[in-house]
């Protein structure tokens, strides 16, 4: 067994304890977002964001089911098999771990990619966001090749800390760690370069800063968790299994949380402004006026006046016209 602090089965365990937390708060986050889109900010609400928070939500669910399963396979089905649970949790070829696996990447990759399109629409120029590209390209292809050796594992007697994966799967969660500080990084200076800018000429309070502090926020908890997982398994650490089923919720609850928090600015500034119109501009009931020109008086040098009436105007109009 590969040096750990703790057993396979109480990683197991404590992984399944954490993860239903977090997915507990992520369901939370989840539907505070549907509530979110049927209030007055719902109209003007990214339907694409939302599509998206269901998929983080629904790959979150879909983890969870199946790391519930494989908890009732090894501590229940292999409970008297040789080795017993911990030797059912040892074998990474098993078809739930795989899938695991595999949403896990997917959730990932996609989580990252989002981050790099809000630095390019923040940005607007591609050369900004060259390098993060790169390394998710890079994450994207040790990924591949992690999930396949993991798949196929040269001895379970060791999980998943063979010299094979522990190659590709520390390659992938740095590269994915370095896409997201990247990416997070140059949309954070953007925003508050941005904000920088404006301030001397702004006369009310910013509506950049809370967006700021919102991608920050869930920039920090994402790589935490993926830092953390990261030296887990470089050191060979049992613990990364916790770790690695606590990003999937992870995910999800930051992502409903920008949602969330948008909205909630949106809402307030909206109030306010209604507030400040009601407040500035008394509103009084209108009707249609109309005005109804009979004559016009020219008066001349001598003191003598002349009524005209508007088809006379009009004559002298084009006179004067058709003399210039």
């Amino acid at each position: 067994m590969a040096s750990a602090d703790i057993s396979l089965d109480t990683a197991a365990l404590l992984s399944i304890a954490l993860e239903s937390i977090a997915y507990g708060f992520s369901l939370l986050m989840f539907v505070a977002v549907w509530m979110l889109c049927y209030t007055s900010y719902g109209t003007n609400i990214n339907w694409r964001m939302v599509a998206l928070a269901v998929m983080f939500f629904g790959i979150s669910t879909t983890h969870i089911v199946l790391n519930i399963q494989r908890c009732f396979n090894g501590f229940i089905e292999h409970r008297d098999a040789p080795g017993g649970p911990v030797a059912f949790f040892e074998d990474p070829s098993v078809k739930t771990f795989i899938v695991q696996n595999a949403l896990y990447g997917a959730q990932t990759m996609i989580a990252d990619a989002l981050v790099i399109y809000r630095c390019y629409v923040v940005w607007q120029s591609f050369r900004v966001v060259i390098i993060p590209v790169m390394a998710w390209l890079s994450a994207l292809v040790t990924g591949v090749f992690s999930s396949y050796v993991l798949a196929h594992p040269t001895s379970i007697s060791t999980g998943v800390f063979f010299k094979a994966s522990k190659q590709w799967t520390a390659t992938y969660l740095f590269c994915s760690l370095s896409t997201n500080v990247l990416g997070s990084g140059l949309l954070a200076y953007r925003l508050w370069s941005i904000d920088r800018n404006v301030a001397p000429f702004r006369t009310t309070k910013s509506h950049v800063a809370p967006m700021l502090r919102i991608f920050v926020d869930s920039a920090i908890l994402y790589a935490i968790g993926q830092f953390t997982t990261l030296v887990c398994f470089f050191v060979s650490n049992n613990g990364q299994y916790i770790l690695v089923d606590m990003v999937i919720p992870i995910v999800s609850i930051t992502f409903c949380s920008v949602i969330i928090r948008n909205g909630m600015i949106a809402i307030e500034n909206n109030s306010y402004q209604d507030g400040a119109t009601d407040q500035t501009l008394p509103r009084y009931p209108l009707r249609p006026l109309q005005v109804h020109i009979t004559q016009l008086r020219a008066s001349h040098r001598d003191g003598e006046e002349a009524s005209l009436t508007p088809e006379d105007s009009m004559g002298i109009k084009r006179n004067v016209d058709s003399q210039a």
